[in-house]
């Protein structure tokens, strides 16, 4: 990841939080920083790693993207080709403890490399390895882009355990489609098993959570869907 101009990185916060409808107030509250660094970052001064990682998980996204000098690309349309995005995980604590077990491992501090998306965890092997064994609950990867009218907001989720997902704006819908196997989702006194091929259609601002229908085993697939933010158009009476 190139972190030499942090242009980039202000130019896509501030585009992010933009798509977003957010204020600077609303958007440092909700990325638990304070307002003014967030007026640093935006005006090109950088930020810290951690600062990094609490702005990405804000945005359902991840570091490396925020570096992204063509995440916002001017266009009539955008082609994606599949080595260009990565897996990453979802939980910012499961990053810290990946990272963490890897120090042990190979004895000395690895903190400049504390990202979401390692290469290790780019095999499916290793990440199958990881969320059966419940250090993952979770890995996501997106897979939308930037055209001229605006950001397409999509991503693969892969899940082996259950864990939260918060949705932030009550202006955009959220919607999951199952690619395969089956999952439940949970919301206060909702439940509900969406299978492969069926769709689950969100909106407000809550928290639900999410987990394999049935526990994922060794040398099993785990449940694959694709959650995508959708703008939501009034229906009139």
């Amino acid at each position: 990841m190139d972190r030499s101009d942090p242009s980039v990185l202000a130019r896509n916060v501030r585009a992010l939080r933009s798509l977003h409808g957010l204020s600077k107030t609303e958007y440092s509250f909700r990325a638990g920083i304070s307002r003014d660094t967030l007026i640093r970052i935006e005006n090109g001064q950088g930020c810290t790693l951690r600062i990094e990682q609490k702005i990405a998980k804000a945005f359902h996204s991840h570091p490396r993207r925020l570096w992204d000098s063509e995440l916002f690309a001017i266009g009539s349309y955008k082609y994606i080709p599949a080595t260009k995005n990565r897996w990453a995980f979802i939980l910012p604590e499961e990053v810290d403890n990946y990272h963490r077990r890897l120090e042990r491992t190979v004895g000395h501090s690895m903190a400049d490399e504390f990202c979401a998306d390692p290469d290790g965890i780019q095999e499916e092997t290793e990440r199958q390895r990881l969320g059966v064994s419940g250090f993952a609950s979770a890995f996501s990867k997106a897979v939308g882009g930037t055209v001229t009218s605006g950001y397409c907001s999509a991503a693969l989720i892969e899940c082996y355990q259950k864990h939260d997902m918060v949705h932030p704006m009550s202006t955009v819908g959220y919607l999951v489609y199952v690619i395969r196997g089956s999952i439940l989702y949970e919301q206060e006194d909702h439940h509900q098993e969406v299978h492969a091929g069926d769709s689950l259609v969100l909106h407000e601002e809550y928290k639900c959570r999410i987990s394999p229908l049935n526990p994922v085993l060794r040398g099993e697939l785990c449940p694959l869907f694709l959650y995508s933010l959708q703008h939501l158009f009034p229906i009139g009476n």
